[in-house]
């Protein structure tokens, strides 16, 4: 239910909030209302925030808000596609400063890490009880399947993978593993940073060579820290 990593988007086939972009100045509205309570669920949690709150927080009135957005599940289902494309536009900085696929891997590892330290656990909680945010969740994981693996590719013929391993494989476990993860961080209060360091990384090395075990090591001796209240 939750990205890792949101590849860049293929040039033939445009994200479907392209359409958001602030060209216009209703655009530019909506993309500002949809900053906005996206950042109020991720500190408070979706449950707990009202469309009023969402409208004080703005500004505006509950009417104009209910004229953009019908209800608070069209609302939290816009903004998680306007945060995916946002992702993919980071990533597709990431990758044009960087021709090393585990670097890149790295680089948005760090970043959702980082990014999930200043989410609530209640967020995510919450969107598992929007059943349109999660069929779009899981679309977009069934979507990127061939990017992901693709992009594997791309680290097994720079050596830093190994080119034994089923690729769909273990992108399906390492999926499974990051849901887990979070699940951890929900249920039993567990340090996110504590419970990523000790899992995707060591996925991640299983999966590389020596060159990029070498690689997944100093990552994580850079972030690694003692755990505090992690109940390990």
């Amino acid at each position: 239910i939750v990205f890792f990593v949101s590849l860049p988007r293929t040039k033939d086939k445009p994200d479907d909030m392209d359409a958001t972009l602030p060209h216009t100045p209703h655009e530019a509205q909506r993309g500002r209302i949809l900053d906005t309570a996206l950042a109020l669920f991720r500190q408070r949690g979706v449950k707990a925030v009202t469309m009023d709150d969402v409208a004080h927080a703005l500004t505006m009135s509950k009417r104009t808000l209910y004229q953009t957005f019908r209800d608070k599940e069209d609302l939290l289902l816009e903004a998680m596609k306007k945060a995916r494309q946002a992702d993919q536009a980071v990533m597709e900085s990431i990758v044009a400063e960087t021709n090393n696929v585990l670097e890149t891997l790295l680089s948005a590892m760090e970043r959702r890490m980082k990014e999930f330290e200043t989410i609530a656990p209640a967020f995510f909680a919450d969107i598992t009880k929007y059943g349109r945010v999660i069929d779009y969740l899981d679309a977009c994981e069934r979507d990127d399947v061939e990017k992901v693996v693709d992009f594997l590719r791309r680290g097994v013929a720079q050596g830093y993978f190994r080119d034994d391993v089923d690729l769909y494989l273990f992108y399906d476990l390492l999926s499974g593993q990051i849901k887990r993860v979070v699940g951890r961080h929900i249920d039993d209060g567990r340090d996110i940073r504590y419970l990523f360091l000790n899992t995707i990384p060591v996925s991640l090395r299983g999966l590389a060579t020596p060159k990029g075990q070498q690689l997944v090591d100093a990552f994580v001796e850079k972030y690694r820290r003692p755990a505090t209240g992690s109940g390990v």
